[in-house]
């Protein structure tokens, strides 16, 4: 095998591992953006924005799309496309296998970039890799803002957040408006 192939696998598997579940220079991947979250946080809508268990299924889905792509199909674990269903009884137990599922999608996905034949490394093949990896990383950064949205709610209240001053990089305060589902805040 060359080397341009073995340097272009080992690559794509560093890609996938930062994405998901190593220490990334950006902040958190898809695992530390969901490290402390229970099931009833797991959940909780925001808005109409989709939870951060619609979130990890979602990913869980498409990594197994590319799976199929790159090792033959086999249905996914569960019940829907895309935007799979949560289960019908939010359980810590059912948490915990989405998110075991969620991890096994993974390790497979990895196993077949691991061993994909050199002839299957094409620029079709390589751009599925690196994209589900980036979805992982975009998914990571929704996790974290539906965080951070829940628990500067509290109460869980749908009214928008007020304008609040903070410190810009140059050290000038800056006005942040925060606001839920696209509405502009009210007036000062």
């Amino acid at each position: 095998m060359s080397r341009t192939v073995e340097a272009t696998r080992a690559l794509l598997l560093g890609v996938l591992d930062h994405a998901y579940d190593r220490a990334s220079w950006h902040g958190p991947n898809l695992t530390g953006a969901l490290r402390g979250v229970d099931a009833a946080a797991a959940a909780r809508r925001v808005g109409r924005r989709k939870t951060v268990w619609e979130q990890a299924l979602h990913a869980a889905y498409w990594k197994h799309r590319v799976l199929n792509k790159l090792a033959g199909r086999t249905p996914f674990a569960r019940e829907g496309s895309n935007w799979p269903a949560l289960p019908p009884e939010v359980t810590q137990a059912a948490w915990r296998a989405d998110l075991r599922m969620l991890a096994d999608v993974h390790g497979r996905l990895r196993a077949a970039v691991a061993g994909l034949p050199a002839a299957r490394l094409t620029p079709k093949s390589v751009k599925l890799i690196h994209g589900v990896a980036f979805h992982d990383i975009y998914h990571a950064g929704q996790i974290k803002l539906l965080r951070r949205i829940a628990e500067e709610q509290g109460g869980g209240d749908d009214t928008p957040q007020a304008v609040r001053a903070a410190p810009s990089r140059q050290g000038k305060r800056v006005t942040r408006v925060r606001s839920r589902g696209g509405r502009p805040p009210p007036p000062p």
